[in-house]
């Protein structure tokens, strides 16, 4: 497992390097829960609205998602600070955090 937990752009960079994508697929949510069920409140889920405030694009390719799982009032960008999206677990729902926050991820070739 990981020695320290990363932000988005570790994240992205980690996956980057061994030319995979942080990855989000809503038929593989039993999956990551059961994962990171006890190391993690939550997870990256690779979307952001860094570039451009809403809609949220796939950092993959700037896609937007064909799924969605906000928690009500999601994405809020509180504080102005919250551009990257994290499936939280309590919540079985995504929500937006700052992108320089910590958590785990999962990469995808």
């Amino acid at each position: 497992m990981y020695k320290t937990i990363p932000n988005v752009i570790v994240s992205f960079k980690t996956c980057t390097v061994i030319t995979s994508y942080v990855y989000f697929y809503p038929c593989c949510i039993d999956f990551l829960v059961s994962f990171i069920l006890g190391k993690t409140h939550g997870v990256w889920i690779g979307y952001s609205d860094i570039i451009q405030t809403k809609p949220f694009l796939a950092l993959s390719d700037a896609k937007i998602p064909r799924y969605t799982h906000w928690n009500p009032r999601e994405p809020n960008n509180l504080h102005g600070v919250e551009h990257c999206a994290i499936y939280l677990t309590q919540h079985d729902a995504w929500n937006d955090g700052n992108c320089n926050d910590k958590w785990l991820y999962v990469c995808k070739k």
